[in-house]
């Protein structure tokens, strides 16, 4: 943090003097105003002499000068001069806004009527905090910039001939349309994306509910394992490839149990039949059951 950002915390920093005795609450305000008057006076007075040494030094010059003796960047440099050219007739004014502030205040940029403007309510001793100044001054940037594109538009507008008047506005009247399409279309694919989503999560919800329920106790080390081999999609793949047999078809045309009550989230399918003793397969039907 440089000495300037180190200003600019202490000058925003907010204290309560509402803890200290009156008598050094006062002093304490009389301090923090000298101190900011000093840190303005910095500012403006070399704002001031950087002004004056512009006019004497080339381009290259002034700016190898600055950085090289002063260690500032030329935005900052600029920033020192603005305040000094816009605000150094106002010091005394201005002295309690941190730097930031007074640099928004100072900047070209910044309407000279909404400049005037401030400073004049701050004579008149209101309240207008930095950041309230700060709103100020961009919200009036963005109105200059509206208001110039707007006139900008308008002297282009003028300069067309009638026929040019009419296709563009017919032009105009078509990306409308074709916008408006878009956002209907945008919307609609927005609500399936979140129907879907919600549709997701509630079959997540559904499939953690059977992992629980089915495994119990053994959940713990069925995660762990599952987690550190990657094998899951492979084991969901063969569900659904025996989910699809015929064997599987035949088991859920099987009706249910009534010891095994179905739970309340999922239909059960019911256990395979055992084969007949003495075939291939009766063993891993048993497995499945």
């Amino acid at each position: 943090m440089n000495m300037m950002q180190r200003i600019e915390a202490q000058l925003l920093a907010p204290f309560d003097y509402g803890q200290l005795e009156p008598e050094v609450a006062q002093e304490a305000r009389s301090v923090a105003a000298r101190y900011r008057s000093r840190v303005q006076a910095y500012v403006i007075d070399t704002g001031r002499d950087l002004l004056a040494m512009k006019e004497r030094l080339d381009h290259g010059q002034f700016l190898s000068w600055v950085k090289a003796e002063m260690g500032l960047t030329p935005r900052t440099a600029q920033n020192f001069m603005q305040a000094a050219a816009q605000l150094g007739h106002k010091c005394e004014i201005v002295s309690h806004l941190p730097p930031t502030t007074l640099y928004r205040l100072a900047a070209s940029s910044t309407p000279a009527h909404v400049r005037e403007d401030i400073v004049r309510r701050l004579e008149a001793h209101e309240s207008l905090p930095p950041k309230t100044i700060e709103a100020m001054v961009e919200d009036a940037k963005e109105k200059a910039k509206r208001r110039a594109a707007e006139e900008k538009e308008a002297a282009r507008w003028a300069a067309l001939s009638p026929e040019q008047q009419a296709a563009e506005a017919k032009h105009r009247k078509s990306r409308a349309r074709r916008k408006a399409e878009r956002e209907v279309q945008l919307n609609r694919e927005r609500a399936e994306r979140e129907k879907r989503a919600r549709a997701e999560a509630a079959e997540r919800e559904v499939a953690a509910l059977f992992l629980v329920e089915k495994m119990g106790k053994h959940l713990p080390r069925f995660l762990q394992l599952a987690k550190a081999s990657g094998w899951v999609q492979g084991v969901i793949t063969r569900a659904e490839e025996l989910a699809g047999s015929a064997r599987a078809a035949a088991l859920r045309a099987l009706p249910v149990p009534a010891d095994e009550p179905m739970l309340p989230f999922e239909r059960r399918a019911p256990r395979l039949p055992p084969h007949p003793p003495g075939t291939a397969s009766s063993s891993r039907g048993n497995s499945l059951a």
